[in-house]
């Protein structure tokens, strides 16, 4: 007859090779819908996707694409070889060119907006009447990027396109955004960021970020789930990241600037001038009781910060706030961010920054400007 300790042993090792068996099932499980899901975007990959999935950029769009319009009022969007959109880039750049590349989010992609409409192309038409050199401003914009990902994007993308100017747009949702995509983020032993996994394509053993539980699609499965539900029921507020007390929220809307200051740097040693810019991502509809001053106090916090950013690791910053954030702020806002007007102060506020704070690094041929006048 077997003692307690005996029947309380076989009872306690059972159970583990039971939460042995049921962990290695789910582990076997999860791996086989990892390999499901990468086989099907191998094969979205062959078709018409426009969005792509990436081992170092987190998603791009396709090279060459074409984003059929959703709705009649909205543009047929061709993208060029860089899957950017707008004309292609003369390369070898000619040496009489001027070239200024926009890096950021959807406020700078604007897929609502025709081609003519774009702040970028207001904006090399701007530059343009300036000087008797070529100017070609570059529309790198991609939905869903934050600094983070444009830092990467022009690191192992753009830089070959040699720009004389590199703006970094920076938009109020980047701070959630730049949380979200840290989860599959790869670092070097300095915690410099090396690249973003897409969460479909990660390979735990090649995640620093996320050491030794993302070597495990259970861990991987947790990650993701934890990366999704943190601040859930806050995203859902009208109030974006940077605007809010939360100290959670300061503290991730502070990391989120940290990539600004590392394309910064490397722009630096690149002999590349580095304008760093930001518009309130939308405007609360004015009513009879509501002063400018009210409208005002709507990027008071995010712009305090960001200037205060800016001052510290002194950064060229461009605040077309005062020109946006006006009794008109309506003309310049939709639900879809910056209208055709919006686009357009925004353009001018950038090219007069452009031309009238030169560095030494700036290559001659734009030093002077007068300001472009803000009609439409």
């Amino acid at each position: 007859m077997f003692s307690r300790s005996c029947r309380f042993f076989i009872h306690f090792t059972v159970a583990c090779l039971l939460v042995a068996g049921i962990v290695a099932g789910v582990e076997c499980f999860l791996l086989n819908r990892e390999q499901q899901n990468r086989s099907q975007l191998q094969t979205a990959h062959n078709g018409d996707a426009v969005v792509l999935v990436s081992s170092s950029l987190h998603h791009t769009l396709r090279p060459g694409g074409i984003v059929e319009p959703s709705e009649v009022s909205a543009p047929r969007l061709v993208l060029n070889s860089f899957g950017l959109r707008g004309p292609e880039p003369t390369l070898p750049k000619p040496s009489n060119v001027y070239r200024v590349i926009v890096l950021g989010d959807e406020s700078v992609f604007a897929p609502h907006l025709r081609q003519s409409e774009l702040a970028t192309t207001y904006l090399q038409h701007h530059l343009q009447q300036l000087t008797s050199r070529q100017v070609e401003v570059v529309n790198a914009g991609i939905p869903g990027y934050c600094p983070l990902l444009s830092f990467l994007q022009f690191r192992n993308q753009l830089q070959g396109l040699h720009p004389d100017v590199v703006v970094l747009h920076y938009d109020l949702s980047d701070a959630e955004d730049d949380h979200r995509y840290r989860s599959t983020l790869q670092v070097d032993a300095n915690g410099f960021p090396l690249a973003c996994v897409h969460p479909a394509l990660l390979e735990g053993a090649n995640s620093q970020a996320t050491g030794t539980v993302a070597r495990f699609a259970i861990g991987r499965w947790l990650l993701h789930k934890v990366c999704d539900s943190q601040y859930q029921s806050e995203s859902s507020t009208q109030w974006p990241w940077p605007m809010s007390n939360d100290p959670a929220r300061i503290e991730a809307t502070l990391k989120s600037f940290e990539p600004v200051a590392q394309l910064a740097n490397f722009a630096k040693q690149l002999s590349v001038r580095f304008i760093l810019t930001s518009t309130p991502s939308s405007m609360p509809k004015l009513d009879s009781d509501e002063t400018l001053s009210n409208l005002a106090r709507y990027w008071h916090k995010p712009h305090a910060r960001l200037n205060a950013f800016a001052q510290d690791y002194q950064i060229d910053l461009c605040d077309p706030s005062n020109a946006l954030v006006t009794n008109q702020s309506q003309k310049h806002y939709a639900e879809t961010g910056l209208t055709r007007t919006g686009q357009y102060v925004l353009a001018t506020e950038l090219a007069a920054h452009i031309a009238n704070k030169p560095t030494q690094s700036q290559t001659p041929g734009i030093l002077r400007i007068q300001r472009v006048s803000t009609g439409g």
